[in-house]
């Protein structure tokens, strides 16, 4: 069998047909709703906070402080706690197993003022900015979840890359086996000499 540079040039579209393959099997695998799952968690959670903090307005009590609601969310606040009536039981971990995070009255990264916010470590665990780190989602901004959607579309493609690299030989071999067939169609049946 010969080696020619059209044979070689049909790696090119057979990778392109293996990776086009590999997208369409792959679609779905990577999807990751612990994101979704953790930012609406915090949402809930801060709705809870705000629901207790307007009700010790009503009964002309403190508001929670900051150290209370975060004891509550670690789950170390006891039950004989009386902000334990206000607040309610003692919230799940984020889907990473972390406990989440309270802050209150301070600026955001763009610039908002926010009385209170609810934030989640992310997926490494850690935060080094109070909520705003890449990983980390936050009830003050909107888009907090985008590095998830960067992080997964990604992951995805190098699968895909992958997965394609794999299956070209595959695609390769059907490619010449078609080529091979077309030129015996078009060139008619062979005659022996």
């Amino acid at each position: 069998m010969r080696f020619s540079l059209s044979r070689l040039l049909l790696l090119f579209p057979a990778f392109c047909v293996a990776y086009f393959l590999a997208f369409a099997w792959e679609s779905s695998a990577l999807v990751s709703y612990n994101f979704a799952i953790a930012l609406r968690q915090a949402e809930y959670l801060q709705s809870r906070v705000e629901v207790a903090d307007s009700l010790s307005e009503v009964n002309r009590q403190p508001v929670v402080s900051e150290s209370v609601v975060n004891k509550w969310l670690d789950g170390s606040l006891t039950a004989q706690d009386p902000a334990i009536d206000v607040l309610g039981d003692i919230p799940r971990h984020d889907p990473w197993g972390n406990a989440f995070q309270a802050i209150r009255d301070f600026k955001s990264a763009n610039g908002k003022t926010v009385k209170l916010g609810i934030y989640t470590l992310g997926r490494d665990g850690i935060s080094k900015t109070n909520g705003n780190d890449p990983d980390d989602l936050n009830t003050w901004d909107d888009i907090c979840y985008l590095w998830y959607s960067v992080d997964i579309g990604r992951r995805r493609r190098t699968i895909c890359v992958v997965i394609g690299l794999v299956i070209t030989p595959i695609v390769y071999v059907g490619f010449l086996g078609v080529a091979r067939l077309s030129r015996r169609l078009y060139q008619g049946p062979r005659r022996d000499r």
